[in-house]
């Protein structure tokens, strides 16, 4: 049984969570929806589709809560963390990263074969690259949809930098370790990733928590209200005048 939370910006997501239980992060009860799709609408860089394709026209129900990329900003923003904050987090994180003496993870020689994606070309690339080129690859990853969860059956953007983000390695130092789940992208906070993120996306686009599994296997009852609301409009008796 997976119970599992999803943060997510335009449909990518950017922090997941196991705990048996969920944090609303930056939205309120007001934001919550429920919603009907089907199966074959999955968003597949958090759930894949059967193989059965006679499953994909199978309804299936999201629980959410969804704000626009504009009002979380702005929720952010109130919380202290703009475009100013991530260049400050970038600039730690990326002098954190070279004062070690040994090298991050993700530099090592284990990792690629190719001098295209050795480990000098990809420390070359980290070491050169400016906030404004990391958010470039980062918008090449969110459209490809590649995750560091997918990416083994996913083409990857042909750009180090995208290459780096949809990786699984990232610094072990506690002082940078990410609290995000997009380990390669050069910030630490869930605050900063979600700015990096809400930078590349139209003020309209999606932002939401994906609760669906804890409603599911009876883990929450915050949509209770919702569900009997649907539940009592649905079976209400209309009304005749005579």
């Amino acid at each position: 049984m997976a119970i599992h939370t999803y943060l997510m910006v335009d449909g990518y997501p950017f922090a997941q969570s196991r705990h048996m239980f969920y944090d609303s992060w930056y939205f309120t009860p007001d934001d919550r929806v429920i919603r009907t799709r089907t199966v074959g609408e999955r968003n597949t860089t958090i759930q894949g589709l059967p193989d059965d394709r006679e499953e994909w026209d199978r309804p299936e129900t999201d629980y959410l809560y969804l704000t626009k990329a504009d009002d979380l900003r702005r929720r952010l923003n109130r919380a202290g963390f703009s475009r100013t904050t991530l260049e400050l987090e970038f600039l730690k994180y990326t002098s954190e990263v070279f004062r070690q003496e040994e090298p991050p993870y993700f530099f090592g020689p284990w990792i690629y074969d190719s001098d295209e994606h050795g480990p000098m070309a990809r420390a070359e690339a980290f070491r050169n690259a400016t906030l404004d080129d990391w958010l470039s690859a980062l918008k090449k990853t969110m459209d490809s949809g590649v995750t560091s969860f997918n990416r083994s059956y996913q083409d990857i953007p042909e750009d180090t930098l995208a290459e780096i983000i949809t990786g699984r390695d990232f610094p072990r130092f506690r002082s940078i370790s990410p609290e995000h789940s997009v380990l390669g992208f050069p910030c630490t906070s869930l605050e900063c990733m979600a700015i990096a993120m809400l930078e590349l996306v139209p003020d309209d686009a999606e932002c939401v928590v994906n609760v669906s599994s804890f409603v599911h296997y009876g883990y929450t009852n915050e949509f209770n209200d919702l569900l009997q609301s649907m539940v009592s409009a649905r079976f209400r008796t209309p009304s005749f005048r005579y």
